[in-house]
């Protein structure tokens, strides 16, 4: 296994927005919705609070690129926008779900949920709230679980649609001349909403029925390489549950991916192999034997990450502590520094 040194931690009940496009500032934000900006060795420095009538979930945040404002769902499911200072600017009556600001932060994208099976994708400008576009679209599963997110160096987004086992539906929602346009990415199979390249030219996803990995080119979307069914034998039910992929996925600069499996342990793949490559952690980090995590599971000898979840906030990489911590931990690293961490330790001599 390779141990490598996040550039900073955290400890704290911070919380992040997750980001595809880089801006020149990253914020994290507490529960008491104070919003601290990162410096350049990534120590945090109280920069103000947002509106607080929002629950802060996953995806009921987010902030502008480079100004002091953000987007956030309120208590009652409304949507509004804030600067810094705790104002409510603007307000939008409905049952919001997620929201993100667009790539320039000139637009901020909605979800408004009207009724199980059926959602409306609204545009507003940033400013003053005013409507610049929307759109109907149903929920082909009734009551999915909904995120957006940002692509690399476009002005469309996409939208996730899950439902667990009875399927998952990734849309790509665009701005065209004839207003706002959605199109399903994968049509018949269940990938997941995906990872990208940070130039945006290709993605990694993961088939949910199948659970194999695929990779596609974009705007084409064509498939460039799908892992194959693994029907190899294992030694037991733990190795073979050792192989089994998770959910976590980050897309590298140099065409590597970081994947998790099943018990949220971090591996290095090889998109072009569709195969990984090795395990690795952070130092101080490394995976535990399940029953510590989960004290039920004494009989269990296979290992667990004391990390739960990756995401990208520009050319930011972040990773969370589970729930073996009681307070959470934050651990940073800027991709740069993390290639060029793992570029030394693959090509360190051994002996």
């Amino acid at each position: 296994m390779i141990l490598l040194n996040p550039a900073k931690i955290l400890i704290g009940d911070y919380h992040y927005a997750a980001r595809n496009n880089t801006g020149p500032q990253v914020v994290v934000y507490d529960k008491e919705y104070k919003v601290y900006r990162l410096d350049t060795d990534l120590t945090p420095h109280e920069a103000g609070q947002v509106y607080n009538l929002q629950p802060l979930n996953l995806d009921s945040l987010s902030f502008h690129p480079d100004q002091e404002l953000a987007a956030f769902i309120m208590e009652d499911a409304a949507m509004g926008a804030g600067d810094f200072t705790g104002r409510l600017l603007w307000s939008k009556a409905g049952a919001y779900v997620c929201v993100l600001f667009s790539r320039d932060g000139g637009l901020i994208w909605s979800v408004d949920r009207l009724d199980e099976e059926n959602l409306r994708i609204s545009v507003f400008h940033s400013g003053d709230g005013t409507l610049a576009h929307s759109l109907d679209l149903q929920d082909p599963f009734g009551d999915s679980a909904l995120r957006l997110m940002d692509i690399p160096g476009s002005d469309a987004v996409t939208l996730e649609l899950a439902a667990g086992q009875d399927g998952i539906s990734v849309y790509e929602l665009s701005i065209q001349q004839d207003g706002l346009c959605s199109r399903e990415m994968f049509p018949h199979r269940c990938y997941l909403s995906p990872a990208w390249h940070p130039d945006g030219s290709q993605l990694f996803t993961l088939e949910n029925d199948a659970q194999v990995y695929a990779c596609f080119s974009y705007p084409a979307l064509e498939l460039l390489q799908e892992q194959g069914l693994n029907d190899g034998e294992y030694d037991d039910e733990y190795e073979e549950e050792d192989n089994y992929p998770g959910y976590g996925m980050l897309y590298l600069q140099n065409g590597q991916v970081i994947t998790q499996n099943t018990n949220e342990r971090f591996f290095w793949f090889d998109p072009e192999t569709m195969e990984r490559i090795g395990e690795w952690a952070f130092a101080g980090y490394e995976p535990v034997p399940a029953s510590v995590v989960f004290p039920s599971l004494d009989d269990d000898p296979s290992l667990y990450s004391q990390l739960q979840s990756c995401e990208r906030v520009g050319s930011l990489l972040i990773f969370r502590t589970g729930s073996l911590h009681d307070i959470p931990h934050l651990l940073l690293i800027e991709e740069a520094a993390l290639l060029e961490a793992i570029g030394s330790m693959l090509t360190r001599p051994r002996g």
